[in-house]
């Protein structure tokens, strides 16, 4: 018996939107102004995870583990500043910046990398386009 033939979709590179992310970004941004007069807070939190959103998928194109270990330290730290009664979300972003700035600076330095810039920062892209990457 022959088994199927698996089709996959060929690897790109460089920044990617599609008409469901500008819908995400139209929505949160819409949110995040409508609720600026009434929760400023909330529309910070709006703007800040947004944001992330599209830097990891977009522009950098993290890998999926990254943006899981992200988002698992967002909510770990959002529930320790609630647990100590100091929730205020300064504090949640600037605790949560130095992962960002690791998590990008690693998914630039790897062979692997496929985002904004990578034909000039990545001399090992053409080997990941051709799949001699895993």
């Amino acid at each position: 018996m022959i088994p199927p033939e698996i089709t996959c979709r060929p690897r790109t590179w460089g920044a990617r939107c599609s008409p469901t992310d500008i819908a995400v970004l139209i929505l949160a941004g819409g949110s995040a102004l409508a609720l600026a007069r009434v929760q400023p807070d909330l529309a910070l939190l709006i703007g800040f995870v947004t944001a992330h959103f599209f830097l990891f998928c977009n522009l950098i194109r993290l890998d999926r583990r990254s943006e899981l270990i992200w988002a698992g330290v967002w909510v770990l730290n959002v529930a320790v500043w609630s647990f100590w009664g100091e929730l205020r979300w300064g504090y949640v972003f600037l605790s949560q910046t130095p992962l960002t700035v690791y998590l990008t600076v690693a998914a630039l330095r790897r062979p692997t990398y496929h985002g904004l810039g990578a034909r000039r920062l990545n001399p090992h892209l053409d080997a990941y386009l051709s799949n001699r990457l895993p």
